[in-house]
Protein backbone atom coordinates (compact mmCIF):
# COMPACT_ATOMS: atom_id res chain seq x y z
CA UNK A 1 0.00 0.00 0.00
CA UNK A 2 1.50 3.54 -0.50
CA UNK A 3 0.74 6.52 1.38
CA UNK A 4 1.35 9.98 -0.19
CA UNK A 5 3.26 11.98 2.74
CA UNK A 6 1.17 15.54 2.01
CA UNK A 7 -1.78 13.91 4.02
CA UNK A 8 -1.28 16.46 6.97
CA UNK A 9 -0.64 19.62 4.63
CA UNK A 10 -4.02 20.50 4.03
CA UNK A 11 -5.38 20.53 7.13
CA UNK A 12 -5.84 24.36 7.05
CA UNK A 13 -7.92 25.07 4.33
CA UNK A 14 -8.33 28.40 1.76
CA UNK A 15 -11.44 29.94 1.78
CA UNK A 16 -12.52 31.90 -0.94
CA UNK A 17 -13.02 35.66 -0.86
CA UNK A 18 -16.07 37.57 -2.01
CA UNK A 19 -16.77 41.81 -2.21
CA UNK A 20 -18.52 43.35 0.15
CA UNK A 21 -19.49 46.99 0.01
CA UNK A 22 -18.58 49.78 2.21
CA UNK A 23 -20.24 53.11 2.24
CA UNK A 24 -21.89 56.03 4.35
CA UNK A 25 -25.90 55.64 4.79
CA UNK A 26 -28.07 58.69 4.47
CA UNK A 27 -27.63 59.63 8.18
CA UNK A 28 -23.43 59.30 8.51
CA UNK A 29 -23.93 55.39 9.50
CA UNK A 30 -21.69 52.64 7.90
CA UNK A 31 -23.72 50.34 5.62
CA UNK A 32 -22.41 46.86 4.13
CA UNK A 33 -23.53 45.84 1.01
CA UNK A 34 -23.55 42.62 -1.32
CA UNK A 35 -23.92 44.88 -4.34
CA UNK A 36 -22.07 48.83 -4.44
CA UNK A 37 -24.42 52.01 -4.01
CA UNK A 38 -25.58 54.06 -7.28
CA UNK A 39 -24.25 57.34 -7.24
CA UNK A 40 -22.21 57.45 -4.01
CA UNK A 41 -18.69 56.90 -3.13
CA UNK A 42 -18.00 53.31 -2.11
CA UNK A 43 -15.05 50.72 -1.00
CA UNK A 44 -15.02 47.32 -1.76
CA UNK A 45 -13.65 44.96 0.91
CA UNK A 46 -12.82 41.21 1.08
CA UNK A 47 -14.83 39.01 3.37
CA UNK A 48 -13.95 35.23 3.48
CA UNK A 49 -16.63 32.45 3.40
CA UNK A 50 -16.05 30.05 5.96
CA UNK A 51 -18.43 27.66 3.77
CA UNK A 52 -15.62 26.95 1.72
CA UNK A 53 -13.23 26.28 4.36
CA UNK A 54 -15.78 23.97 5.88
CA UNK A 55 -16.13 22.01 3.21
CA UNK A 56 -12.22 21.56 2.69
CA UNK A 57 -12.01 21.00 6.10
CA UNK A 58 -14.43 17.87 5.98
CA UNK A 59 -12.98 16.62 2.48
CA UNK A 60 -9.25 16.66 4.61
CA UNK A 61 -10.77 14.69 7.55
CA UNK A 62 -11.73 12.10 5.02
CA UNK A 63 -8.97 11.90 3.66
CA UNK A 64 -6.69 11.42 6.62
CA UNK A 65 -9.86 8.93 7.84
CA UNK A 66 -8.84 7.12 3.98
CA UNK A 67 -4.89 6.88 5.19
CA UNK A 68 -5.51 5.61 8.67
CA UNK A 69 -7.68 3.20 7.10
CA UNK A 70 -4.30 2.37 5.18
CA UNK A 71 -2.48 2.26 7.52
CA UNK A 72 -4.33 0.24 9.46
CA UNK A 73 -4.41 -2.43 7.07
CA UNK A 74 -1.24 -3.71 8.11
CA UNK A 75 1.07 -5.04 5.46
CA UNK A 76 3.88 -3.11 3.97
CA UNK A 77 3.37 0.15 3.94
CA UNK A 78 5.59 2.70 1.65
CA UNK A 79 5.32 6.28 2.02
CA UNK A 80 5.68 8.89 -1.04
CA UNK A 81 7.52 12.11 -0.82
CA UNK A 82 6.84 15.41 -2.83
CA UNK A 83 9.76 14.34 -5.14
CA UNK A 84 8.57 10.85 -5.69
CA UNK A 85 10.53 9.08 -3.93
CA UNK A 86 8.92 5.85 -1.91
CA UNK A 87 10.04 4.67 0.69
CA UNK A 88 8.93 1.69 2.80
CA UNK A 89 8.07 2.38 6.61
CA UNK A 90 9.27 0.26 9.65
CA UNK A 91 6.33 -0.71 12.18
CA UNK A 92 7.37 1.82 14.76
CA UNK A 93 6.94 4.32 11.75
CA UNK A 94 3.58 3.44 10.33
CA UNK A 95 2.28 3.50 14.82
CA UNK A 96 3.96 7.13 14.77
CA UNK A 97 1.75 8.23 11.49
CA UNK A 98 -1.22 7.02 13.18
CA UNK A 99 -0.57 8.44 16.38
CA UNK A 100 -0.24 11.71 14.21
CA UNK A 101 -3.59 10.77 12.00
CA UNK A 102 -5.63 10.30 15.41
CA UNK A 103 -4.17 13.61 17.02
CA UNK A 104 -5.27 15.68 13.60
CA UNK A 105 -8.78 13.76 13.39
CA UNK A 106 -9.63 14.40 17.16
CA UNK A 107 -8.19 18.23 16.72
CA UNK A 108 -9.35 19.03 13.55
CA UNK A 109 -12.41 16.69 12.47
CA UNK A 110 -15.35 16.58 14.80
CA UNK A 111 -18.16 14.50 13.38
Amino acid sequence: MILHTSWLSGIFATAIAAPIYQYTGQFGEMVYSQTPPIGKPYQAISVLHSTTKNDKMQQDCQKLKGHLTTLNAGGVIHEIDASGNKTQLSPAQVSERQAQIRDALTQYCHD
